[in-house]
């Protein structure tokens, strides 16, 4: 059983703050759990906003931020789209791409019919 989650409720429930040596991996271990963020960021505290701005790796910290933006960018907004795919985690990257795939369904098998045009395998 992972204790993490369940630990994280406890801290925040009670105020405490992560110790500062303790962050880098705090934030790690929140960059590739999704699920970790809300209560990281709250045990972390503003310190996080502040290492996020140094380390692109923790740029989700400043999207969750307040005043930063955890919704998805809606299709029609190009350059918070490219924002996203450019700098957003893996797990952002497929809610975006399912976002959009659901919104426009022709989008769906475009570029797979492209593909399947090709006549043999590739060569060269």
């Amino acid at each position: 059983m992972e204790l993490l989650p369940q630990w994280l409720a406890a801290a925040n429930a009670r105020g405490f703050a992560a110790p500062a040596e303790l962050l880098p991996a705090l934030l790690d271990a929140a960059r590739g759990r999704t699920d970790l963020r809300p209560a990281a960021l709250a045990f972390a505290g503003p310190r996080a906003v502040w290492l996020a701005r140094l380390n692109p790796d923790w740029r989700f910290a400043l999207r969750a931020a307040p005043g930063g933006d955890t919704a998805l960018p809606r299709p029609e907004d190009g350059e918070r789209v490219r924002r996203l795919w450019q700098e957003g985690l893996f797990a952002e990257r497929v809610a975006l791409l399912a976002a959009i795939r659901a919104r426009e369904p022709a989008a769906r098998g475009s570029c797979w019919r492209r593909r399947g045009r090709r006549s043999g395998p590739r060569t060269g």
